[in-house]
C-alpha cells in the first residue's frame, strides 16, 4: 500500500509540476485555438505511442510469465535480469531524450543538415555507454547479483543466465537511443511498427521455437527482439530523414 499511495502522489506532483511549467502558455487565449486545431494529431501520435508501450510491456509480461512456468527460481533470477536491463536503459535513456530534444529543435528551426551529426553523435556516445556498462558487468555481475538475492539456487541460475546479461546493454542501446530519434522526428508509427515486426514475428515465434532449450531459449528471443527492433528503426531511418527534408 505504501508503494502505491507512494506512486501516486509522485505522479500528482509531476502533474502539478508541469502544470506550473506551461502556466503561462495556458492563460493566453491564442493558445487554445492551436489546441482545439492540432487535437486529432496529437491523438494518432498518442495512439501509436500506446501501442509501442503496450506491445513492449506485453513482450516483457510473456517473458516473465514463460520463465514462471518453468521454476519459481528462474522467475525470480529473470525479474533479477529485467531490472538490471531496466536500470541500465534509464543510463541509456540520457542519450534518448537528448537525441529527442536536439532532433525535435532541428526540424522546429527547419535546420535539417544538423539531424545527421545529431544522430551519429548520439549513436556513437550511446554505443560508448553500453560498452563501458558491459565491461563493469564482465567485472563484477557475481557481486551484484549476491547485493541483490541470497538464495543459492537463484544464484545458481544467475550465474548460468551471466552471460545474457553481460551483452544486454549492446544488445539494448540502439532500441532505446533509436527511439528518442523517431520521437524527436514525431514518428511514433515506426516505432509501432517496428514492435508489431520484433513482438509477432519474431519474439513469440521464437519462444516456442527454442522452448527446448529452457531459459537460454528465453534470452536468445529476448536478444532477438531488442536487435529487430533497433534493425527495423535502422532500417526505416534514410527513408525518414529524406521524407523530413523534402
Amino acid at each position: 500500500a505504501g508503494v502505491a499511495w507512494g506512486s501516486n502522489f509522485a505522479e500528482l506532483f509531476q502533474l502539478c509540476l508541469s502544470l506550473f511549467f506551461i502556466k503561462e502558455t495556458l492563460i493566453q487565449s491564442q493558445a487554445w485555438p492551436l489546441m482545439r486545431q492540432r487535437f486529432k494529431q496529437f491523438m494518432a501520435f498518442n495512439y501509436q505511442l500506446f501501442m509501442r508501450t503496450f506491445l513492449l510491456l506485453f513482450s516483457f509480461a510473456f517473458f516473465m510469465a514463460q520463465g514462471a512456468q518453468h521454476s519459481a527460481a528462474l522467475l525470480s533470477a529473470n525479474a533479477i535480469l529485467i531490472n538490471l536491463l531496466m536500470f541500465m536503459s534509464n543510463a541509456l535513456d540520457g542519450f534518448a531524450v537528448a537525441s529527442e530534444s536536439l532532433v525535435g529543435q532541428s526540424i522546429a528551426d527547419k535546420n535539417t543538415k544538423r539531424l545527421k551529426p545529431i544522430i551519429l553523435a548520439s549513436g556513437f556516445w550511446s554505443l560508448v555507454t553500453a560498452i563501458l556498462l558491459t565491461i563493469i558487468l564482465a567485472i563484477s555481475h557475481l557481486s551484484i547479483f549476491t547485493l541483490l538475492t541470497s538464495q543459492d539456487e537463484v544464484l545458481g541460475l544467475l550465474e548460468l543466465l551471466s552471460y545474457w546479461l553481460i551483452f544486454l546493454p549492446i544488445a539494448g542501446f540502439a532500441s532505446y537511443w533509436l527511439d528518442g530519434i523517431y520521437i524527436g522526428l514525431a514518428n511514433a508509427k515506426e516505432m509501432k511498427n517496428s514492435l508489431i515486426i520484433a513482438t509477432v514475428f519474431v519474439f513469440l515465434p521464437l519462444v516456442y521455437l527454442f522452448d527446448t532449450w529452457e531459459y537460454h531459449g528465453l534470452w536468445l528471443a529476448m536478444y532477438a527482439f531488442l536487435l529487430t527492433r533497433a534493425i527495423w528503426l535502422v532500417c526505416r531511418l534514410p527513408h525518414n530523414l529524406i521524407k523530413i527534408a523534402n
